[in-house]
């Protein structure tokens, strides 16, 4: 056997002249006799040289040479492909138990999301009405008598004593700050005095006022009366009502309730002024609770 010059295919020499892959004539590889070496007469030593190779054998007569195969690509014959296997899913099949553990643990999340969501909502409203809130209560307008009256009645609603002290001219010269405030609301209960002829307190009547309307301000120079009528509960019973706010002006330009004639530690004093808010006439003697409200002059409604 022996390999093709051409195609490097193996093949037997000896049955064909020519390789039977590409048709190329058979050239043996050439024996190379080895140089001779003897020593002549003169005993000089001589080297004969190799006889040259014989030619290649030819292909007989009447042979045929067997057709020229193609070369085969570089590299070496094609190999044949493996088939292509299709995908395995490998993962382990979802038991019976792992698919309801799943959907109820997703149906709990969800129900979790929900919750915080309307949570949230219910947060930032609560948060905007305590925004709010605290604007209203921390800002006291007090520039019209109107604004003022509007003030007193509700620091009295929410029953905020600092804030009553801080919209109230005294007769004292009590600083407006927050430790007189202070002072004031540990020192003064007023929202816990009798409403005459009631059992009520102030501080339930006042925190029982509805549909709270303001009149025109009526009077003249530092010293103005704002008219109210509103709805308030007494024993149970809603009743009407119509009172003034009595206000002054003060060195600062700010309108307060008028209770110039006494000072701050005067309770009496200014129980009388909060009652006349309510149009209710200070206990007396054959004095009814509630006056007629006929005295109260109509003015247009203007809602807080």
């Amino acid at each position: 056997m022996m390999n093709c010059t051409r195609c490097q295919n193996a093949f037997d020499p000896t049955r064909s002249a020519v390789c039977p892959f590409c048709g190329a004539p058979v050239s043996a590889p050439q024996a190379t006799a080895a140089p001779r070496r003897r020593v002549s007469l003169t005993g000089e030593e001589v080297i004969d040289e190799a006889p040259p190779a014989p030619p290649p054998p030819q292909p007989l007569p009447g042979q045929a040479l067997p057709p020229r195969q193609p070369l085969p690509p570089q590299g070496g014959p094609p190999r044949a492909q493996a088939p292509v296997r299709p995908p395995v899913d490998t993962a382990p099949a979802m038991l019976d138990g792992e698919r309801r553990f799943f959907r109820i643990l997703w149906t709990v999340l969800g129900v979790l999301g929900v919750a915080a969501l309307i949570g949230s909502f219910f947060l930032f409203n609560r948060y905007a009405e305590g925004q709010r809130k605290y604007e209203q209560e921390s800002h006291l307008h007090l520039s019209t008598p109107k604004a003022a009256a509007s003030e007193v009645i509700y620091s009295m609603r929410q029953d905020a004593m600092s804030r009553l002290f801080l919209v109230t001219q005294f007769s004292d010269d009590r600083q407006k700050d927050l430790l007189e405030a202070k002072a004031f609301t540990i020192g003064t209960h007023i929202s816990e005095h009798l409403v005459p002829g009631s059992s009520d307190t102030l501080g339930s009547v006042f925190h029982s006022m509805t549909k709270i309307q303001y009149g025109e301000p009526q009077g003249k120079g530092d010293h103005q009366d704002v008219p109210v009528t509103a709805t308030i509960k007494m024993d149970g019973k809603e009743q009407a009502i119509q009172g003034v706010v009595h206000l002054s002006n003060a060195e600062d330009g700010k309108w307060r309730l008028d209770c110039s004639k006494s000072n701050a530690s005067d309770g009496e004093s200014l129980s009388k002024v909060l009652l006349a808010i309510l149009g209710v006439q200070p206990a007396q003697p054959d004095t009814p609770g509630l006056p007629n409200s006929s005295q109260y002059p109509s003015f247009p409604n203007t809602q807080r």
